[in-house]
């Protein structure tokens, strides 16, 4: 799956004060709270300016985040499990040089570090505050509010008012501006369905290169057949968007290797029902 090319990014620097500290003294550092990329599993975007970036990635705040190139609209996760201290979707989605019209949310940890997602969409936060949110959950959508340039994501893991090193899980180093990021973690509870939904989505393309067109189309149905069981929490409503979008996806594929099916394609057959 590809996605639209993204825009040329001119993202400012960022300088809102510590969301949600609630005059709490931190807890100890853990050191195997690990952070998921933020987005859905599959995605790949690229890093914009990573920590150490001039002109926007050097005060304190800032100096260890990062900015992706997410395009409008896309789905933003939480990195890590937490509970929502501070969400803010009012503003207009578009670039004012002001931080303090920016849309974001922040998300207080069992260690005391807090994430923060910026430049969200104006109504695109899909958390409240003291929700709490797992892993991998569709938190929002990404958008141009405040001091940007244009859509992405500013990502930033802080203690106090300080910005910390962050070590995402799949990757050994820290990425660096210019990285093309793919996530590789799917929420626990949905991954054997994205396993397989990827399997059958390379099983079709390889029969697809052997021209055996009937055979892809068999393929995509038949897994098709087998969709997850409908979420019924409005968390795990959010965790499954990334996994609807997939299956729409590979049926939209299905459609498209045999535009001239009206019916389910019999199995034993390969022939459309008329």
């Amino acid at each position: 799956m590809g996605k639209l090319p993204s825009l040329l990014l001119l993202p400012g620097a960022l300088s809102f004060p510590l969301f949600g500290a609630g005059g709490n003294p931190p807890s100890p550092p853990r050191e195997d709270l690990r952070f998921q990329l933020p987005y859905p599993p599959a995605a790949s975007y690229r890093v914009l300016y990573g920590p150490g970036d001039a002109p926007h990635h050097l005060n304190p705040r800032n100096r260890h985040a990062y900015d992706f190139d997410l395009p409008l609209g896309s789905e933003v996760c939480a990195s890590a499990a937490g509970v929502v201290v501070r969400a803010e979707s009012r503003f207009l989605d578009r670039p004012t040089g002001r931080s303090e019209d920016n849309n974001f949310i922040a998300l207080r940890h069992e260690d005391g570090l807090v994430s923060e997602y910026h430049h969200l969409l104006q109504d695109g936060v899909l958390v409240l505050e003291g929700e709490r949110v797992e892993q991998g959950e569709v938190i929002g959508f990404s958008g141009t509010s405040g001091k940007a340039g244009g859509p992405h994501l500013h990502f930033v893991v802080l203690r106090g008012d300080e910005s910390q090193p962050v070590e995402f899980a799949g990757y050994g180093k820290p990425p660096v501006k210019g990285d093309l990021c793919t996530s590789k973690n799917a929420p626990p509870a949905l991954k054997a369905r994205y396993e397989t939904l990827r399997r059958a989505e390379d099983a079709s393309d390889l029969l697809l290169g052997e021209g055996n067109r009937s055979g892809a189309a068999r393929v995509l149905e038949r897994i098709l057949e087998r969709p997850a069981e409908a979420a019924g929490t409005p968390n795990q409503r959010r965790q499954a968007m990334a996994l609807r979008f997939l299956e729409a996806t590979l049926e939209a594929k299905r459609k498209a290797i045999l535009p001239e099916a009206r019916g389910p394609i019999q199995i034993s057959t390969g022939k459309a029902e008329r």
